[in-house]
């Protein structure tokens, strides 16, 4: 028997179908151990490992893909692996950093990251994409029929989810779903695959906006006479007492960490007499980032579901949307918006017109154009909480002097605690140490800390004046989020809110009704609604309304909302 033709047949088996294959099977086995080994998205998922159809499928595509355009070389099988590998270890540092999976749309926010991220690690990430661009183009092809494949799959890929996305959801997603994934959640990426969710998402943000104008369209007669008939009796019931709200970017209790110890008081000394073990908590959507999404929950009394764009700020166009800046003005109200950042950050103008804002104001040297009470003291990116105040103060003060003036919706958002966490050490000068087990923890967790007692210091003194002024008012203070830190893992190592369900969601939050700080049970941030609402109406609207909201509700609220900001 003549086994050379045998040996010539077998070779391109080879080299084509059996050294590919099992350089991804081997990946796809060896990556979910190591992702629970690292605390990763497999952990999350308790370390759940399928043998993922859909995701085998999308993977040997993408290999093969960039296979068939390589130079025939050594190289070849590890280099078409490369960049799923390094898409699978982005992605769990997505995760790791920012307690959610990572979404194409994400990439809108990439302005956003620029704008605030320290420069060494942006030039970090773009000389690694870099090299691999570069080792990539050394080793391309010039055979130009080989280029069919990945352009034919781009296209497909297109099609399926931004044209037809019913093809992938129904046609690939749901029928191998039978076989191993299962219908869609965040937490079973792990079990659909990181691939399959990327495009999975896509298709249903696509199919999604189709849907939920569809329902805007049938519900819309009703949905508008129902918001119509709350804004009549927000009118009718409201007994013109003022609210203050005061989002503070990265907000955290870092007495909560149970294994972190301190040389002295956290909370600056009058703030801590202030509130007196009054400390409440909320639910934040968001965990280290994204701060509209916190704000769209308070000021929209929606959970912020992501179904349409990663933040939903950025699919608003200005047009009306019933959110309570929009009620309360039906009502009466003066509704202001007072932001300490850049007009540019997630799309805030258009967002807050939507919402319903009269007067939006940030700092001069970012809106040279508008007029604005609002100014930055020194020469930091993010204006320290304490200027913000004694500005925001002033302006409170202007206003109720106003002879027969209107109640007011007094809106703040403060962004000082933003990453990277800078002192101005001529201004606040380290006064606290952390350690955990008499070792110092990083510079960034020392700043990060140094600044809550400042900021504390600041919020006091703003609570003190802003409560003799407005006595008879609802002031309410929270966090957007907990700051990103040492990402989740870090949270849990050192015992976050000694590690109880939603911990890394949970900011501190602050009630002072009528000048009396109220310890509240732990609200959702779009709970707010109905304390505001209910606040202004003496107890009325919770009897009137249901303020135990129905998750069919909730989303049906959502829904509603942003098919009006889309349009």
């Amino acid at each position: 028997m003549n086994k050379q033709p045998i040996a010539a047949s077998l070779l391109p088996l080879t080299k084509y179908l059996f050294i590919p294959i099992a350089s991804i099977i081997l990946f796809l086995l060896s990556y979910p151990p190591l992702s629970n080994l690292y605390g990763g998205i497999y952990a999350w998922d308790h370390g759940a490992i399928n043998f993922m159809p859909l995701e085998f499928f999308l993977v040997t595509i993408s290999y093969y893909s960039l296979f068939f355009v390589l130079k025939d070389n050594r190289y070849r099988y590890f280099l078409a692996l490369m960049p799923i590998i390094l898409f699978y270890i982005f992605y769990e540092y997505y995760f790791i950093s920012f307690g959610k999976i990572f979404k194409l749309c994400d990439l809108s926010e990439i302005p956003e990251l620029v704008d605030v991220l320290p420069f060494w690690q942006i030039a970090l990430y773009v000389t690694i994409l870099l090299h691999v661009f570069f080792i990539l183009a050394i080793n391309l092809t010039k055979v130009w029929y080989r280029y069919l494949l990945p352009i034919i799959m781009v296209i497909m890929i297109v099609v399926f989810v931004s044209i037809k996305p019913v093809w992938y959801i129904d046609g690939l997603f749901r029928t191998l779903a039978r076989f191993g994934a299962t219908y869609w959640s965040d937490q079973g990426t792990a079990q659909n695959g990181y691939i399959t969710v990327l495009l999975y998402f896509e298709a249903e943000m696509v199919n999604s906006k189709d849907i939920a104008s569809e329902i805007y369209n049938i519900n819309a007669k009703d949905y508008e006479a129902s918001q119509n008939k709350l804004a009549q009796f927000l009118k009718e019931r409201n007994n013109k007492r003022n609210i203050h709200v005061i989002m503070m970017e990265s907000f955290f209790n870092p007495k909560l960490f149970a294994k972190i110890s301190y040389n002295d008081t956290v909370y600056a000394k009058d703030f801590s007499n202030l509130i007196d073990k009054n400390e409440s908590a909320v639910i934040s959507p968001v965990f280290g980032g994204f701060t509209a999404e916190a704000e769209f929950e308070v000021l929209c009394g929606a959970p912020a579901l992501h179904k349409y764009d990663s933040i939903e700020f950025n699919g608003f166009t200005g047009a009306n949307v019933f959110c309570v800046p929009t009620l309360l003005k039906e009502a009466g109200y003066r509704v202001v918006a007072t932001n300490s950042y850049k007009p540019n950050f997630f799309n805030e103008i258009n967002a807050y017109k939507g919402l319903g804002f009269g007067e939006i104001y940030f700092p001069k040297q970012y809106a040279p154009k508008s007029n604005t009470y609002l100014s930055l003291v020194d020469k930091s990116d993010f204006m320290f909480d304490g200027d913000l105040f004694e500005q925001n103060i002033a302006f409170v003060k202007a206003h109720l002097e106003q002879k027969d003036h209107p109640a007011i919706f007094n809106y703040v958002l403060g962004v000082y605690g933003h990453l990277p966490f800078n002192l101005d050490k001529k201004r606040h000068p380290i006064r606290l140490k952390a350690q955990v087990n008499k070792k110092p923890l990083n510079d960034e967790y020392q700043r990060a800390t140094n600044q809550i007692y400042y900021r504390t210091e600041a919020l006091a003194d703003y609570l003190q004046k802003l409560i003799k002024l407005d006595p008879n008012s609802l002031i309410i203070i929270m966090g957007d989020h907990v700051p990103k830190l040492g990402g989740m893992n870090f949270y849990y190592d050192m015992g976050y809110r000694n590690n109880e369900e939603d911990n890394i969601h949970k900011p501190p939050a602050f009630f002072i009704i009528n000048s009396q700080f109220v310890k509240k049970n732990v609200l959702h941030q779009y709970d707010m609604i109905t304390v505001m609402y209910d606040y202004i109406t003496d107890n009325q609207y919770c009897q009137s309304y249901p303020c135990q909201r129905t998750q069919e509700t909730l989303e049906y609220q959502y829904d509603m909302d942003m098919a009006r900001a889309l349009r």
